[in-house]
């Protein structure tokens, strides 16, 4: 996610940043248009444009690996990152089944966009780390 907007669009966090600095950063206007924009076309001018949510997960995932799940894993990932909730760095087992859950029962936009987008990660793990 950090690669495809970019540090000037998505500033990194590093390991063990204190709650309020991430706090802030999930607050910051930077963050919040970069959140914004997650399902948004790069080029808006152009029809054909990728999604930056469709740019993540192809570069996530070899396209053997795009499925439903992995693409929703992905989504997942990218939700919890933003989740002003969510203040640590890490990103574990818990927060990924909350925003898995919530992307599965969520409005159609969003899975249409997972059945376009074909993909989720098929990983059990217990912290994943979103760090730059």
């Amino acid at each position: 996610m950090f690669a495809t907007f970019g540090a000037v669009q998505l500033p990194p966090l590093r390991d063990k940043t204190p709650q309020e600095v991430v706090r802030q950063w999930k607050q910051s206007p930077t963050v919040q248009a970069a959140h914004a924009m997650l399902y948004e076309k790069i080029n808006p001018t152009d029809i054909n444009s990728k999604t930056y949510m469709k740019a993540i997960v192809e570069s996530s995932f070899t396209d053997e690996e795009i499925t439903e799940a992995n693409s929703l894993f992905a989504q997942a990932v990218c939700e919890a990152i933003f989740d002003p909730e969510h203040l640590s760095t890490n990103i574990d087992a818990n927060i990924i089944d909350k925003w898995y859950k919530k992307l599965r029962s969520s409005s159609p936009e969003v899975c249409c966009f997972i059945y376009l987008f074909n993909n989720v990660w098929l990983c059990l793990f217990n912290n994943f780390s979103f760090l730059a």
